[in-house]
Formats: C-alpha cells, sequence, structure tokens
C-alpha cells in the first residue's frame, strides 16, 4: 500500500466514525436518520427527520473545519415551489465545535438552532397548506366549467402555470384560465362572426364593460 493509499484509508476510517456520530446524534434526539454521505477526504454528513422537521448535520464541509453545521430543510408545495422562512423568523443556520461531546452538541443545537428552525417550519408548513388548497380551487374551478362544457380540462405539468381548458373546431377556439386566487377566469376566444355579436350582446345585457363613474 502506498503512502497516499494508506492516508486515505485512515481518513475514510476517521470519516466514517464522524458519520456514525453524526448518526447517533440525531437517534438521541429522537430523530430518525434517512441519509449519509461523505467525500474523499474530510466531508460527513447525516440528516434525519421527525414529523415535519428534516435537519442535516455536516461535518467538516467547505469553510467549516473542525465544525458541525446545522440546518434545517423546508417542506416544497405541490408544485414542488420551495417557499423559504421570513426573515423576522430569525431561521439561520449553526457552527458547533466538532471536539464537544455529543451531549453539549445536543445541547447546542436545541438551544440555538431549534426555536427558531421550529418557528419558521410552522411559519412555512402553513404557507405551503396555503398554496396547496388554491393549487386545488384552480382546479376544482376548472373542472367544474370542463364538466359544464363536456370537454376536458388540462393540468400542466411544470409550475407557474395554471389549470385551464383548451379548445379548437373549425377554426374557432376557446381558452379558459384560472387566476391564482380562482375568483377570476381569463378568456381567449375566436369566434365566428355569429357567435361573437352574440357574446357582444351578452356583456352589454350584462354591463361588464359598463364603465362605472
Amino acid at each position: 500500500m502506498t503512502e497516499y493509499e494508506q492516508k486515505l484509508k485512515i481518513e475514510r476510517e476517521k470519516k466514517a466514525l464522524i458519520k456514525d456520530r453524526l448518526k447517533n446524534i440525531l437517534v438521541k434526539m429522537g430523530y430518525t436518520p434517512t441519509t449519509t454521505r461523505e467525500d474523499m477526504f474530510y466531508f460527513a454528513q447525516a440528516d434525519g427527520t421527525k414529523d415535519q422537521e428534516h435537519i442535516y448535520l455536516n461535518a467538516n464541509s467547505y469553510g467549516h473545519k473542525d465544525k458541525i453545521n446545522v440546518f434545517g430543510v423546508f417542506p416544497r408545495d405541490n408544485n414542488n415551489d420551495y417557499i423559504s422562512p421570513s426573515e423576522d423568523k430569525g431561521y439561520k443556520e449553526i457552527n458547533i465545535s466538532i471536539n464537544k461531546t455529543d451531549e453539549q452538541i445536543i445541547k447546542d443545537i436545541e438551544r440555538r438552532f431549534k426555536p427558531n428552525y421550529l418557528n419558521a417550519l410552522k411559519e412555512v408548513c402553513e404557507r405551503v397548506n396555503k398554496s396547496n388548497n388554491k393549487k386545488k380551487q384552480r382546479e376544482n374551478l376548472i373542472n367544474e366549467i370542463a364538466n359544464i362544457l363536456n370537454v376536458k380540462s388540462y393540468t400542466p405539468n411544470y409550475k407557474n402555470d395554471y389549470p385551464s381548458i383548451n379548445e379548437y373546431n373549425n377554426g374557432e377556439s376557446v381558452n379558459i384560465k384560472t387566476d391564482y386566487n380562482a375568483q377570476e377566469l381569463n378568456f381567449n376566444l375566436r369566434l365566428n362572426k355569429e357567435m361573437g355579436l352574440k357574446l357582444v350582446q351578452f356583456l352589454k345585457q350584462n354591463k361588464v364593460l359598463e364603465v362605472k363613474k
């Protein structure tokens, strides 16, 4: 075994011990470890979950030699959009000396990290639920219209777009889409002259375009 290979072997053994230690710290705190990771030399990582909590412990990550970097993960909404916590929630990552005992590290996490993380997590979960509810309301509205018209609705498979109805027939087309709050409908129509004039009369009779003074 070359000197370089011997060095790698020693570092791998050290790293494996650190990784196991991070995992055990999570277990002591009541988290269920999910993954562990490491690089060629120093970096070691473990993460764990408990209910909606998800925290990471990184040892010797870039710029944090001899430190354990602690940070939390927040849930995404059903569009896979990341919703970051408000700044006033005080959430921030912390660093803890790797030379402290497990008990000291746990106390630091409980005292310096978790209160602000849990506060921020609560806010993010509420906003995620609100976003998911809005998405469901948009889908329900478009499906209701689709049932009335006996046509199919379209649900986009990418974010930043809303469900819609898109129908084409003999040069005529109908596109209907909701707004974010499912309180308004956006119509894009191409109609023949007769149908267009009927629509104009409908708008007039219902004073849709009446200028309010």
